[in-house]
């Protein structure tokens, strides 16, 4: 166990415990909030375990962190591609089927697995690994991890104030109409079964979610069209759920389009059948993230290109892909 010694003064009265040691320490709110609620945070010399335990005087704070090697996670070699990396951060195209996180049925194979065996410095106690956000396992797309605390602070802070941009692409059935628009609208757990979110008019039954989205190309028959979806919110499955609840659920999302899948597959031609009905995931993929760099505070913008089984789709039923192709890096 390793133990760090702070002295906050005036400038932090008022102050959060948790925001106080976060902002001291470089260290992520959410890492010191769980070292506060486990009891491994003293205050002058007694145990605080509120992380909203407001600092009045000058205090003394002690912050012990755990480092037993029965916590540590499983590191493994895991297949990913690497985007862009420097000192700070590193931006990864997670291809579909890789569970981001550690969980039951999952404890070997994940994306986090992969970051450890890959990047020694990454604290290897830390669930997530310097991962600020995520992605449903059968999504692909791009995600970006942070390789010290300071720089997951820093775009968790992006993330909290919807500064960072996440755009993704998805194959829809059929054509949304308006062609552009947004979908607002509560999402919480479905009433029937607890594996599934759902939407809902009533604010007390979900958390707010906002997507934009617009039909960015559609194939001449308007069976399926390519939409760009950007997200103001970022809710459990929500661009899923959103263009199911407007009636143009994800191409392959067996979830919240199993019906509609069907119903279509009946009207698609044979021959484009092939490739479509070999499709086992949502058609969803996170195309490209803009945010501040977290040292250089520059603008910049990172593409996880269009996979090869979407592409597949679009040239089977003509739908043009130009206009996403041609996005590119800048940073």
């Amino acid at each position: 166990m390793k133990t760090n010694r702070y002295f906050l003064d005036g400038k932090f009265f008022g102050n959060r415990l948790d925001v106080a040691i976060a902002s001291i320490a470089k260290e992520s709110r959410s890492k010191i909030t769980k070292l506060i609620r486990s009891g491994n945070v003293l205050v002058n010399g007694k145990v605080v375990q509120s992380a909203d335990f407001l600092l009045k005087t000058n205090s003394s704070v002690c912050v012990s962190y755990q480092t037993d090697a029965s916590d540590c996670i499983p590191t493994k070699s895991v297949i990913f591609e690497v985007i862009f990396e420097d000192n700070d951060i590193v931006l990864i195209n997670k291809p579909a089927g890789l569970v981001v996180h550690p969980g039951v049925g999952h404890i070997h194979d994940t994306l986090v697995n992969g970051l450890m065996y890959r990047y020694e410095t990454l604290e290897k106690n830390n669930f997530r690994a310097g991962i600020v956000h995520r992605i449903d396992k059968d999504t692909s797309g791009i995600l970006v991890v942070a390789k010290n605390d300071y720089s997951h602070l820093h775009i968790a802070n992006q993330v909290k104030n919807r500064s960072m941009q996440r755009v993704y692409y998805a194959l829809v059935w059929g054509v949304p109409m308006p062609l552009q628009g947004s979908i607002e609208f509560y999402i919480g757990k479905s009433r029937h079964d607890h594996t599934k979110m759902a939407v809902y008019k009533d604010k007390s039954k979900g958390k707010y979610a906002l997507t934009y989205y617009k039909v960015v190309s559609m194939s001449p028959c308007k069976t399926l069209s390519m939409v760009e979806c950007r997200l103001a919110t970022g809710r459990t499955h929500q661009i899923r759920v959103h263009m199911a609840y407007i009636g143009h659920a994800i191409v392959g999302d067996f979830v919240y389009g199993s019906i509609l899948y069907g119903k279509n597959l009946c009207k698609i031609e044979k021959n484009k059948l092939t490739n479509i009905s070999l499709i086992k995931r949502q058609c969803l993929h996170a195309h490209h993230i803009t945010l501040k760099h977290p040292n250089t505070n520059k603008v910049c913008t990172f593409v996880a290109p269009i996979p090869h089984d979407m592409l597949q789709i679009c040239e089977d039923f003509g739908i043009d892909t130009t206009p996403v192709t041609m996005a590119k890096n800048y940073y």
